[in-house]
């Protein structure tokens, strides 16, 4: 879930080969988010905070240290960049050379939610490129948050091999994540979200 960035003026050929790989293993487990809903053993058991703020206190639908516009670190030199990557009206808003796509997460106090994830790579002059796109609700208490897409959108595109090519709607079951807030040494806030599949890392681009 790992949820989608890079042509060769936005970013180096080896981020964006990482991204792409990130991508293509997301896809291997079927959504952005998993459809078992336990959290696994050993993962982070308290939203910890190390910038002075509750991490875990609960002003609305979700923990307001959640709430906010997080962003992959990788996109962070690039700029902030959109996650409102397709619309259900009209299809996908991003295409493989959008300077506007990124990948992160956007979580209101009200409980609503979308994530996105955009990953490019050139290979042999094809380009391949990958997005996933999730929309919905958000309910979270102490360390666990639960996402329920009431949109869950992927796209895949393989450049000169069309024949993996795909457009689907995926699972809209809940999805359940442990979490916690850090800050790190150059002072950005950190969210981290942790299921039995996957782990994420996002930075602080925007608070709600």
């Amino acid at each position: 879930m790992r949820s989608l960035p890079a042509v060769p003026s936005r970013r180096s050929g080896r981020i964006a080969v990482t991204a792409f790989v990130a991508l293509s293993l997301t896809a291997a487990l079927g959504g952005c988010g998993p459809e078992d809903t336990g959290v696994p053993a050993g993962a982070p058991t308290a939203a910890e905070s190390t910038d002075g703020k509750p991490g875990n206190s609960t002003t609305g639908a979700v923990p307001e240290g959640l709430v906010g516009e997080w962003q992959d670190p990788a996109d962070l030199s690039l700029g902030q960049r959109s996650l409102d990557l397709y619309d259900p009206g009209s299809g996908w808003v991003a295409d493989p050379n959008d300077a506007r796509a990124g990948s992160g997460i956007r979580i209101t106090s009200d409980g609503g939610y979308v994530w996105s994830t955009y990953a490019a790579v050139s290979n042999g002059g094809c380009w391949s490129h990958g997005i996933t796109y999730q929309r919905g609700s958000a309910q979270g208490d102490g360390d666990t948050i639960v996402l329920e897409p009431e949109v869950n959108r992927r796209t895949y595109q393989g450049g000169c091999n069309s024949a993996s090519d795909m457009d689907r709607e995926e699972s809209h079951s809940p999805q359940r994540w442990s979490w916690k807030r850090t800050t790190d040494q150059e002072g950005r806030t950190h969210l981290t979200l942790v299921s039995v599949e996957a782990t994420h890392d996002y930075v602080l681009v925007a608070a709600s």
